[in-house]
């Protein structure tokens, strides 16, 4: 529980940049938008430029988290593999060596007889 509660604090401090930068991007086109209230057509198009282009960059911030998130998952997974197949063939080499042990002590009995 600890854990995640770190996490979503990292995350939320990661995405509060992004969130000021949406802030300033929002505040600047309404100071564009003071200056051209004349023309509704261009206050309408800046409103929506601006709020796509937010939108955007908060989307793209999230999807490259999902991603760190999936790539973290799949080195956790690939280590665990890693350390699974590793104790089969330290398992596999030793019945191997015991084996081949095995082979070499009754050669040398049959020689010595």
């Amino acid at each position: 529980m600890y854990s995640t509660q770190v996490s979503k604090d990292m995350e939320m401090r990661e995405f509060s940049g992004d969130l000021v930068l949406c802030l300033v991007l929002i505040i600047s086109s309404l100071i564009l938008i003071h200056r051209l209230w004349s023309d509704l057509l261009a206050v309408l198009g800046v409103v929506f430029m601006m709020g796509s282009l937010s939108g955007l960059l908060l989307i793209i911030h999230r999807k490259i988290m999902l991603l760190e998130r999936s790539l973290a998952v799949y080195q956790r997974t690939t280590r665990a593999n890693l350390e699974e197949i590793s104790t089969k063939m330290v398992q596999k080499y030793d019945g191997t060596i015991a084996h081949v042990d095995g082979v070499m002590e009754e050669f040398t009995k049959r020689i010595y007889r």
